[in-house]
C-alpha cells in the first residue's frame, strides 16, 4: 500500500550503512535501525530513487525470493602454492570449494573462523588477523596455506542522521543480513 503526501521525517539511525565503489571508495551512507532501511542516499539513484523505507521481512513471507537469490562472493581465497585451488564465501552463507573437486555447501562463522558444511563432510577455513592470508583444513585434514583474494567486509555500526520526505512511500519488504 503506498501513502502519499506524507512530511518530511528527520531523526537518526543507530547503524550507518556505507556503499564503497571497486577502488574502496566509499560512495554513499544510509542509516538502518535494525528494522527498517532509511534510503535517502544521494550519489546512487536509480529510477524511482526518491527517498523511501524498506521494512526488514522478519516474517520471512517473501522466503521462496530469497532462496532464488544468486549469491555475492563475500570472502574469496586461492591457494599460495596453486592458483587452481580456490574457496568462495557467498553472502547467502553458501560456498564453492574448488580446492580438490567442487564441493558445495552452507558456511558458519566463529570469530576468523569459518566452518564449510557440506554432504561430503566439514572443512575449515580460519583467516589471519589481518585478513590476508588464511588456513584451510580440508575434509581429510590436510591443511593449505591460502591468500585472500576480497576480503570479508560489510559496514554497520555508528549512527546516522537521517532526512527523507515519504511522499511517494511503499512498503518494501527486503533483509539485510551482518555476517
Amino acid at each position: 500500500m503506498c501513502t502519499e503526501g506524507a512530511a518530511m521525517e528527520e531523526g537518526k539511525a543507530p547503524y550507518t550503512i556505507v556503499f564503497y565503489d571497486f577502488n574502496g571508495n566509499e560512495m554513499d551512507r544510509c542509516g538502518y535501525d535494525g528494522e527498517i532501511l532509511y534510503n535517502d542516499l544521494e550519489a546512487i539513484t536509480g529510477v524511482g530513487g526518491q527517498p523511501v523505507l524498506y521494512h526488514k521481512d522478519s516474517k520471512l513471507e517473501y522466503q521462496e525470493s530469497y532462496d532464488e537469490e544468486m549469491g555475492v562472493a563475500y570472502l574469496d581465497m586461492v591457494a599460495a602454492d596453486d592458483d587452481t585451488c580456490t574457496v568462495t564465501l557467498r553472502h547467502d552463507k553458501t560456498f564453492v570449494d574448488m580446492m580438490d573437486t567442487i564441493v558445495e555447501g552452507t558456511w558458519s562463522k566463529d570469530g576468523n573462523a569459518y566452518t564449510l558444511k557440506s554432504d561430503d563432510g566439514d572443512a575449515t577455513v580460519t583467516v589471519s588477523e589481518d585478513g590476508k592470508t588464511a588456513v584451510y583444513k580440508g575434509i581429510d585434514g590436510s591443511e593449505t596455506n591460502m591468500n585472500v583474494l576480497r576480503e570479508a567486509s560489510l559496514a554497520v555500526g555508528g549512527s546516522l542522521p537521517f532526512k527523507m520526505s515519504l511522499e511517494g512511500f511503499c512498503d518494501i519488504d527486503t533483509t539485510l543480513t551482518q555476517q
